[in-house]
């Protein structure tokens, strides 16, 4: 960031194995938001995640070309012990394929919801995953 400036980029998008703290901590330092994939490395904040979401109906449901779309956000998760964010948002998905196949995931962020809506962090999150 020093040496391409500010607008390099507006935040940064990474799998699971990012989603650490010093790696959070960097991205908070040069200033940039981060959507980070939850995954098996913080078992604490998944159980959690499934704890709040699992047997709840969706908060959004919306279709993406021929997939249904079913979404699942809260920003009061509890940071695990090495992070400093006061907080982790996370967002759940479940796309529904036309073929019948079933992808869910889970990501994490420190973008509010109030900048960030669940629907464009859905599309975030999911540009990675091809």
């Amino acid at each position: 960031m020093d040496h391409l400036g500010s607008r390099f980029a507006d935040y940064v998008v990474g799998d699971g194995q990012y989603a650490t703290a010093p790696f959070l901590h960097t991205t908070d330092a040069v200033g940039l938001p981060v959507v980070a994939r939850l995954k098996e490395n913080l078992p604490l904040l998944a159980a959690a995640v499934c704890a709040r979401f699992d047997g709840q109906p969706p908060q959004t449901v919306f279709q993406e070309g021929d997939d249904s779309i079913e979404v699942w956000d809260d920003d009061h998760f509890d940071a695990w012990e090495t992070l400093d964010w006061p907080e982790v948002r996370v967002l759940r998905y479940r796309q529904h394929k036309r073929d019948g196949t079933v992808i869910q995931a889970e990501w994490l962020t420190d973008f509010p919801i109030s900048k960030l809506g669940s629907v464009s962090f859905y599309r975030m999150a999911n540009i990675t995953v091809l």
